[in-house]
């Protein structure tokens, strides 16, 4: 049997009987992470995967390493955008993450994990909407603190240059218009 067809009935089997998987330290091994990004988009078909989302971002609480947060929020981000359109609860578990890894995470300072935030961000936009993102966008780049400023500003620069803002307005310099 194909591989992708065991990951996806194991996402299935572990769906059924959720409240005994140890999610938290599934999430941490990355031979899962297929299955469980696959068990977020059958969660996301008929109910809410924030309660799953939250799981694997508190599979880190002890902060045995800062990057383990970053790697996990992205891994969330991801498994959300399983979801046809990420719930509400979803939606603000991802935002609060996000202002949280660049409040007091590594993306406060780390270019890199800025840039694998503010790429999902985009296609967050394009899925969601920009209510909920605008505003924590907007929150982060006006916060008084020089490092998470700075990190607001170029979440919002890789999910705003991603979705064509910039490029598009070079597409138009360059076409003659």
């Amino acid at each position: 049997m194909h591989h992708s067809f065991l990951e996806y009935f194991g996402a299935i089997g572990l769906s059924l009987d959720l409240q005994n998987v140890d999610l938290e330290q599934l999430v941490l091994l990355p031979r899962w992470h297929e299955i469980l990004t696959l068990l977020a988009g059958i969660i996301g078909e008929d109910d809410d995967v924030a309660p799953v989302l939250r799981r694997f971002l508190q599979s880190n609480s002890q902060k045995l390493k800062p990057d383990i947060d970053a790697k996990l929020l992205t891994f969330a981000i991801d498994c959300a955008l399983e979801c046809e359109v990420p719930s509400e609860g979803a939606q603000r578990l991802i935002s609060e993450s996000i202002a949280d890894c660049v409040r007091n995470g590594p993306a406060r300072r780390d270019p890199w994990v800025r840039s694998e935030i503010g790429l999902r961000l985009r296609r967050l936009f394009e899925v969601c909407g920009e209510g909920l993102f605008d505003a924590l966008l907007a929150k982060l780049i006006s916060d008084p603190t020089d490092d998470v400023a700075a990190g607001g500003t170029a979440l919002a620069g890789y999910a705003f240059v991603s979705r064509g803002g910039l490029a598009r307005s070079g597409e138009r310099h360059q076409s003659g218009l």
